[in-house]
């Protein structure tokens, strides 16, 4: 199978620090096909499982696997694998991404200019508008998306999404951190979430 070898080394990684009863490391794991990320999410779904091998989990997770792609059509299998924890946690490359990427600018020529200015700014506009990241004022701390969105637009900043810490909890309640784009406006905000702004780059926005 495709990515056998960086899969077969997270589970011994991972197998390695619960045996030494210690935190894994983190791990960012280069993939060749998105297909495969789920295998991956085993790091944040197993990570506190103790009382199994982590082997014997992969296996069960192996046969879920092929058995949910049964009688799925080929567009959910296509972008499954955005919505698995190790995905949205930051743990998975897929360099095939590169590669839509290329072929999206490709049929978009003014797509690479614009990814540009929105990841850099451009020299002339440096303290103009960019995309940046601050913590969660506290006056936003319990306060729903769409409330802080629309104060934070009356300071012209716009609020394109957050960033989640893991929920501290263990077990099947754990959670990874994550970064939420685009969040229904009833989400929470967290003392602990990070804002992802567009507007004049700043340490703090006093609201």
């Amino acid at each position: 199978m495709v990515d056998a070898n960086a899969i077969t080394c997270v589970r011994f990684i991972i197998e390695a620090s619960n045996l030494r009863h210690r935190h894994p490391p983190n791990l960012v794991v280069e993939l060749a096909r998105h297909t495969n990320v789920r295998f991956l999410s085993l790091i944040v779904k197993t990570e506190s499982r103790r009382e199994r091998r982590l082997s014997d989990h992969f296996n069960d997770f192996i046969q879920e696997y092929e058995d949910d792609l049964l009688g799925q059509d080929d567009d959910d299998v296509q972008i499954a694998h955005i919505c698995e924890p190790a995905y949205a946690s930051g743990r998975v490359c897929v360099n095939g991404l590169v590669e839509a990427l290329m072929s999206e600018c490709y049929r978009s020529p003014n797509l690479p200019s614009i990814i540009d200015a929105m990841l850099h700014g451009q020299d002339s506009e440096y303290d103009k508008l960019q995309l940046f990241q601050v913590p969660c004022p506290k006056v936003l701390v319990g306060k729903s998306f769409g409330e802080s969105f629309r104060r934070l637009l009356r300071l012209n900043y716009i609020c394109i999404g957050c960033w989640h810490s893991d929920n501290g909890h263990a077990g099947p309640k754990a959670t990874p951190a994550y970064v939420h784009t685009n969040p229904k406006p009833e989400t929470e905000l967290h003392a602990k979430d990070l804002l992802y702004i567009v507007g004049k780059p700043t340490s703090t926005i006093d609201i």
